[in-house]
């Protein structure tokens, strides 16, 4: 994990001292240099995390990112099947955010399309149940959609999910937690305080149920 960071901040110092032809800029390629900057910083940063490529991404400091034709590749430890010989490739087709910041608060909605989640990327046993009842391909969802508010003055914080699992169900969800932080993150001991008021699920059938009947 150190050497990732290691490359990132290597490759970001790289960036930063690109030259500039400053009086000869526009307004416009001014913006597009910060935009590319920022690209390549989110990316960096990202890919120190868990390996990922993509099609094409455009961020914009204002209007949120837009990526197209992302693969991850998550480790097989993330994944919990320890044999670390696992090959897994989760797809993505287009994957959007829009910030929204206000006085005192954070939105964050994450669209997603075309995913998939093939077997592979699941443990054994989830991914035994998965197939035993028909879904060989593991899960697909046409589109999900993910809604983040965050309060600044209380640490409040409520989550909404919503999808359509291809020939399975549609997926509503609603957690509200009256406080919510990740602790002893100075300390590099990182723990959640959590405090849940709410949640709540609900499934429209789609064909999950009849694959579910003869178990």
């Amino acid at each position: 994990m150190r050497s990732r960071f290691l490359i990132c901040g290597v490759f970001g110092a790289i960036l930063v001292f690109q030259p500039v032809t400053a009086p000869a800029q526009s307004a416009k390629a001014a913006g597009q240099f910060v935009q590319n900057l920022l690209r390549s910083y989110v990316v960096l940063f990202v890919r120190s995390l868990v390996d990922f490529t993509y099609e094409s991404i455009t961020i914009d400091p204002v209007n949120g990112f837009v990526a197209t034709g992302v693969k991850i590749y998550p480790p097989a430890d993330m994944l919990g099947n320890g044999d670390g010989e696992q090959e897994c490739e989760i797809s993505i087709g287009r994957l959007a955010e829009t910030p929204i910041l206000g006085v005192d608060s954070l939105t964050y909605s994450i669209e997603i399309t075309d995913l998939t989640v093939p077997p592979d990327c699941m443990d054994r046993e989830a991914a035994g149940f998965i197939s035993s009842i028909g879904y060989d391909e593991g899960v697909t969802a046409d589109s999900a959609v993910v809604t983040v508010q965050y309060s600044l003055p209380d640490s409040a914080l409520s989550v909404s999910v919503q999808t359509v699992l291809n020939q399975a169900a549609a997926l509503n969800a609603e957690a509200e937690f009256g406080y919510f932080w990740i602790g002893g993150l100075a300390g590099n001991n990182p723990y959640p305080v959590i405090q849940l008021t709410r949640a709540e699920i609900s499934l429209d059938n789609m064909g999950l149920f009849e694959r579910l009947e003869p178990m």
